[in-house]
Order: C-alpha cells, then structure tokens, then sequence
C-alpha cells in the first residue's frame, strides 16, 4: 500500500468445508489476526478482546474463478 504511515501486511483466505472462509493477517508491527467469514457478515471490533461491536455489515458475491 503506498501510504507511509500503513504498515506492511500479509493475509491468507482459505475456504473451510463449511462454507467459511478463514483469513490469516500477518503485519509488520507484529499484529496477527485471525478472521472467520461467511459470505454475509459484519466486521466487528473489540478495544479488550471481550465486547465486541459491530462496525459495518458486508456481503462477499464469488463472481468467478481467477485464472
């Protein structure tokens, strides 16, 4: 991302049998996480890993396979 102030990252999605998809994230400040979607959800956050609250609802749409 060409934005300084941005750290450096990685991620890995990985389709579940289940129809979940799970994504590793890696970073260069150190912060790993780890996310499990469906194909609808919402992003949630959490300032001490306990209460967690609803930032925005997305829906993921497949629209085809990269070649």
């Amino acid at each position: 991302m060409p934005v300084p102030d941005a750290p450096d990252s990685c991620c890995v999605v990985v389709a579940a049998d289940d129809g979940r998809y799970v994504q590793h994230y890696f970073d260069s400040r150190g912060v790993a996480r780890l996310y499990v979607m469906t194909i609808d959800g919402q992003w949630q956050s959490s300032d001490d890993g306990r209460q967690w609250t609803r930032d925005f609802g997305l829906t993921y749409t497949r629209v085809g396979v990269v070649p």
